[in-house]
């Protein structure tokens, strides 16, 4: 990963808290969100819904590199600070680590191209291919 990866959901506004939940690398709900995310990019860009396919859509955390951070008592989601130009902060919680993901080949192209998750115009989500990690598989 170049920069860290975010995901978030809104909070269920009816129990007083209208605010975004950054997800987690270990939450189910992630994968579906990113799937969207990246449909709704690709919309964007070409104008159409993305092609039917019948590859799965995933995503998988390096768990050696999770490993290690865990074993050193240190986490992969970092709280970034934004402040805009009128000086108004944000906090973003976001996702460092790498990942394996597969899925229509139309979608990861969008996401290597846009960035994967959100924020991206701020720089949220630039990845590369790992070329070591490719050869192997």
């Amino acid at each position: 990963m170049f920069s860290p990866l975010a995901v978030s959901v809104y909070r269920d506004p009816s129990l007083g808290m209208n605010t975004k939940e950054y997800l987690r690398y270990d939450d189910h709900r992630l994968g579906g969100l990113l799937l969207q995310n990246l449909k709704a990019k690709y919309r964007g860009i070409y104008g159409a819904e993305p092609p039917e396919s019948n590859v799965p859509f995933s995503i998988t955390f390096d768990s050696g590199y999770l490993k290690r951070r865990q074993d050193k008592g240190l986490s992969v989601e970092k709280l970034i600070t934004i402040k805009n130009i009128q000086g108004i902060e944000t906090r973003v919680k976001a996702i460092e680590c790498p990942f394996t993901i597969t899925g229509p080949p139309e979608l990861i192209k969008v996401g290597y191209e846009c960035g994967f998750g959100e924020n991206n115009a701020m720089g949220f989500g630039m990845v590369r291919v790992n070329e070591r990690r490719s050869a192997r598989q």
